[in-house]
């Protein structure tokens, strides 16, 4: 329940009472984007630019903020707009209390807490005291953020050289070290990322090397090694982003006379998906080298293997050298669109049994087109007075292309649904969004058993349907089935499990097809259960439903399995969020937005004696909503809540008053003379779900 109002009247002063309204503002946006890659990774960033909520007090009917007038101040926070509010008592990491003037004190966030969570609400809890009639007044305001993700490019890191072996003496001395080097790339999608990170190298085996680049310790260049085996794993790390790491591996070939070294040289360390699917550069370009003692490099002809994989995990080759060669080109322009990444092997002349030199290859994608989602409202983001409507629109962007979702989803923010089974929401929306959907007609006729003798009805054929019943209404009926029955026998109808949105079953029976008349006015609970009917069976019953109006909670919203859903002020109450989860090539992308009732305030007058003489007798009070001067609630039928509490004089509620509890529900309330001591401030909250 939201409250929307609170009146209060004075009991002893019928014309003192003030109706105070309370609004909370923020210094940044409500709505916060979260692109899910880090933590410096939301905009706006709190971090860097505090939001700093401020409480505002007006009273109806004068001019001028009056919050720093106020005798207290406290603020709480509610995660996911749920659960219990907490009191924030004392600056954190995360908040900072600060006095603004007097009594009054705002609230800054520091650290965006949405990491986790779909929304926070903040709530400020203020006491006035009226100057005319010394009360102190307690009134309170909620601001609420909401959490947008957006998707972000995936990182990569990459080496210019995976594996290198080493020529030495049989007695593992000597080898060209300086040929085993590598350099670490890291790739936001297609683009050269490096610059942005800080690399760092640890070894194994004994491997010994200087670390050079820019940035610093991105390349590797060997000095020698103790073992036969060794490793450079170089890690590249930046504030707020997964560690990413890649290992240089260096093995000796030992041999007589003076060492041979090996290894290959490709013509580019990664290769790039263009948008239109195409691969540059075309072709992977591989030539074999060597280099014996300190003699000059030169070409070596060997074999090679080129290899590709969907998953970097597994490889399939594609080229196997017939003969011993210097070099080979192979065209990428026969691969899959799905290959991820490419891997090399270089043989020793003869065969493919002695690997020289690996190195794998990546594939990575052009990023300049990410795909975006943007949930906008077209017509506004408002409407007034509780009439009109408002739509919530979905476009999906990739790049600057409009392209259209296989399927949409639509949920309404709702702190009560969960993913589970009967929780209203499912795993695309996540936890605290429920999702709109209609419910579909039975597609299956009941089943039926009439064998369990000692019943009542009397033998002849029976002809059975049944619907299924949401919240707001019933669909149409099922198939119908049919059953042969002795007499003294029960008609037992068993019905499949509920599917998602159904609360209940309603039967239709009768002993000609196509004549069945509605058996159970209460709709029948229990999901997959069999229902008995025993004797007689009602022939004055409702007709089976000539339509389904079977939606689930949806409050009249149309549209919602489309791009766009129209929402009737019906189904805003404050401010409700929207959010849609589009399908696209297979993946889900979500976005939300918030739309809102700026009707004119609503004030409540409430009208009773307001004076008791020598503690005697009672006084019923009504509350009155009015909305630019027209009553709304004259019958009680708008779904109005009124709650009503007693204050003593001291500000402290008198919990033993109203019959007895301290609270009393509904629009009128009896007041006893005994319920106040010298002085009493009425107080009536209104809310409304």
């Amino acid at each position: 329940m939201t409250i929307v109002a609170t009146g209060q009247a004075t009991i002893t002063d019928l014309n003192d009472a003030k109706h105070l309204t309370a609004f909370i503002g923020g210094t940044q946006s409500k709505q916060v984007k979260f692109d899910g890659s880090g933590v410096g990774t939301y905009t706006p960033l709190y971090s860097s630019t505090n939001n700093v909520l401020t409480p505002e007090l007006y009273v109806t009917g004068e001019a001028g903020n009056i919050a720093s007038t106020v005798q207290s101040t406290k603020w709480y926070y509610q995660t996911n707009s749920t659960g219990s509010f907490v009191e924030i008592t004392a600056n954190t990491t995360d908040y900072t209390l600060t006095t603004v003037s007097g009594n009054l004190k705002s609230l800054t966030l520091k650290t965006n807490l949405l990491t986790s969570n779909t929304s926070m609400n903040y709530m400020c809890e203020l006491v006035y005291r009226d100057t005319k009639t010394n009360f102190d007044i307690t009134i309170k305001a909620e601001y609420e953020i909401v959490k947008i993700n957006l998707g972000v490019s995936a990182f990569t890191a990459v080496l210019s050289n995976d594996a290198q072996t080493i020529g030495t003496n049989n007695d593992g001395t000597g080898g060209t070290w300086n040929v085993a080097t590598t350099t670490m790339y890291v790739y936001k999608g297609d683009t050269d990322d490096s610059a942005n990170w800080t690399f760092s190298q640890s070894f194994t085996g004994g491997l010994a090397g200087t670390a050079s680049g820019s940035p610093a310790n991105r390349t590797f260049t060997a000095t020698g090694m103790t073992g036969d085996n060794g490793t450079c794993v170089i890690t590249a790390t930046r504030s707020g982003y997964a560690t990413l790491t890649r290992t240089f591996s260096v093995t000796k070939a030992k041999m007589g006379g003076a060492p041979t070294t090996y290894w290959l040289a490709s013509n580019s360390p990664a290769i790039r998906r263009k948008k239109d699917g195409t691969l540059n550069p075309p072709n992977i370009v591989v030539t074999g080298k060597s280099q014996t003692g300190l003699n000059a490099p030169a070409d070596y002809a060997g074999r090679f293997i080129i290899q590709d994989s969907t998953d970097g995990s597994a490889f399939t080759t594609r080229y196997t050298s017939s003969a011993n060669e210097t070099s080979t080109t192979f065209s990428l322009g026969s691969t899959g669109s799905t290959v991820v990444a490419f891997r090399v092997k270089f043989y020793l002349a003869g065969g493919t049994t002695t690997v020289l030199d690996e190195q794998t290859i990546p594939v990575v994608d052009d990023g300049t087109d990410s795909i975006m989602m943007n949930v906008w409202t077209p017509d506004g983001a408002h409407v007034r007075n509780a009439t009109g409507t408002v739509s919530a629109q979905c476009d999906l962007y990739e790049g600057a292309t409009t392209v259209t979702p296989s399927s949409f989803k639509w949920y309404v923010q709702d702190p009560s649904s969960t993913t589970s089974a009967g929780g209203g929401g499912d795993a695309d929306g996540g936890a605290g969004w429920r999702l709109m959907t209609t419910v579909a007609n039975p597609s299956s006729a009941p089943t039926l058993n009439g064998a369990t003798a000692g019943g009542t009805l009397p033998a002849g054929t029976y002809y059975v349907k049944y619907t299924w019943v949401s919240p707001e209404g019933e669909t149409q009926a099922s198939s119908e089935a049919n059953i042969v029955m002795s007499a003294n026998f029960n008609l037992k109808i068993t019905i499949p499990a509920f599917p998602i949105g159904v609360t209940g079953a309603k039967f239709y029976v009768s002993t000609t097809s196509g004549a069945n008349k509605l058996q159970n006015s209460t709709a029948y609970a229990t999901s997959g259960g069999t229902y008995s009917i025993t004797a007689p069976i009602s022939t004055n019953g409702a007709s089976v439903p000539a339509s389904n109006t079977a939606q689930v909670d949806n409050f009249g919203v149309t549209g919602f399995t489309t791009t766009k859903i129209t929402i009737p002020a019906s189904a805003i109450v404050g401010t409700e969020a929207f959010k849609c989860v589009a399908t696209y090539k297979s993946v889900k992308y979500s976005g939300a937005t918030s739309v809102s009732d700026i009707s004119d305030p609503i004030q409540v007058v409430i009208n009773g004696v307001t004076q008791f003489k020598n503690g005697q007798g009672s006084s019923v009070f009504t509350a009155l909503l009015y909305r630019a001067g027209d009553e709304i609630d004259a019958n009680n039928d708008q779904g109005y809540t009124y709650t009503w509490s007693i204050y003593n004089a001291d500000s402290s509620k008198n919990n033993t008053a109203l019959g007895g509890d301290g609270v009393h529900v509904g629009k009128t309330v009896t007041v006893q003379a005994s319920d106040i001591t010298g002085r009493g401030n009425l107080v009536c909250e209104v809310s409304k779900p």
